[in-house]
């Protein structure tokens, strides 16, 4: 590869017990970015059949297995991926969501209350004066990053108690990102992945992506 450039292979095991046939699981892939292109991919899936995600407005990348019968059951998976600090390995492009697709990454949910009062109540102290939507968008960024402070020890994940507390974990305060844009009308997801290091102790990352002209806008 050019100088500079990398290429690394990220292999996990994912053990689980299935308590009755007919279920299914879900694993979400690496997905293509600007500066990393997912080559080559490989699973091993012993007693499972996999099969094609389908019915679904979010757009995900997902490996779908099928488990026939109870008992423990593993998956094995493995990437290679071509990393490149400066070269655009993947094109952006420009893409309009569905209403019901724009409608999914506003909506409530459990760790991401949009209609939590005190969640309004901050918005409407902080943001209520803010129209344009990129400016709000890097406002809500600024007030998370300045307001959260980030600790593993005596921390919420969720956003009602990063916002009302100013601490959380990692994944609270950037749940609690995601819920003050899909209040500003700003359709807002969660990511999950991995920040490549040359050790075998990897851990789960978690950041946001919040839609904006036409495009995921990417904030860690």
């Amino acid at each position: 590869v050019p100088t500079g450039d990398s290429v690394w292979e990220l292999t996990f095991e994912f053990n689980y017990r299935s308590h009755k046939g007919g279920a299914t699981v879900n694993l979400a892939q690496p997905i293509d970015t600007r500066y990393a292109r997912v080559f080559s991919q490989a699973f091993y899936h012993p007693h499972l059949r996999q099969e094609r995600a389908k019915g679904k407005k979010t757009e995900p990348r997902e490996a779908v297995f099928y488990t026939a019968q109870p008992g423990e059951r593993m998956i094995g998976a493995e990437f290679q991926i071509h990393c490149s600090p400066t070269a655009a390995l993947h094109k952006e492009v420009k893409i309009n969501l569905l209403p019901e697709t724009r409608q999914y990454y506003l909506q409530s949910e459990r760790d991401i209350p949009v209609d939590n009062p005190a969640i309004q109540s901050i918005f409407q102290q902080s943001f209520a004066d803010i129209t344009e939507k990129d400016r709000l968008l890097e406002a809500i960024a600024d007030y998370c990053e300045k307001k959260i402070a980030v600790t593993r020890t005596d921390a919420t994940s969720d956003a009602v108690g990063a916002l009302t507390k100013g601490k959380a974990t990692a994944i609270g305060r950037v749940r609690a990102m995601i819920t003050l844009c899909r209040v500003g009308k700003i359709p807002a997801r969660l990511i999950s992945g991995f920040s490549l290091a040359n050790t075998p102790d990897v851990r789960p990352h978690f950041w946001m992506e919040a839609f904006l002209d036409k495009k995921w806008i990417p904030f860690d």
